[in-house]
């Protein structure tokens, strides 16, 4: 099996390509706020929402030579977010932990996966045990299409 090769998984909405995400992070959940596309050139009434559960790990990327993840199996899907195969991030991160406190897998009994999500020039990896999505509407969103409109 290829090291680090993401398969897409495909999102119930239309990402906007050229959006970015914003990332709320507390203890071990994240939430990814995706901005959605009604059409070509007008938002959704709505915003996706990646919500990670069990988080080990966050860390985004930019300015790479790509502007997306660079192992990806070929998709011709509008929207998707990443999980990565063989992820050698997540046996580092594995390997770390071990050496800290070689017991932490009898008490930690979650089976980490390695999740990318991608916005316009930065992609963000995530170390998690679960990931679910939801449409986001009301206050919420409000609160994102206002940040999104300031930058």
């Amino acid at each position: 099996m290829k090291i680090d090769y993401a398969k897409p998984i495909e999102l119930p909405v239309r990402k906007d390509p050229q959006g970015y995400v914003l990332i709320e992070h507390v203890r071990d959940e994240a939430w990814f706020y995706i901005r959605c596309l009604k059409s070509d050139f007008e938002d959704a009434a709505y915003v996706g929402c990646l919500h990670f559960e069990g988080v080990w790990h966050v860390s985004s990327t930019r300015f790479q030579k790509l502007r997306g993840y660079p192992y990806v199996e070929g998709t011709d899907l509008m929207s998707y977010y990443l999980v990565v195969q063989n992820s050698s991030l997540l046996r580092s991160l594995t390997e770390t932990r071990t050496a800290v406190n070689c017991d932490w897998q009898l008490y930690d009994k979650r089976r980490y996966k390695h999740w990318v999500v991608e916005s316009h020039d930065f992609y963000t990896n995530i170390v998690a045990a679960k990931v679910s999505f939801s449409i986001v509407q009301g206050e919420k969103a409000v609160q994102c299409f206002e940040i999104w409109n300031k930058v």
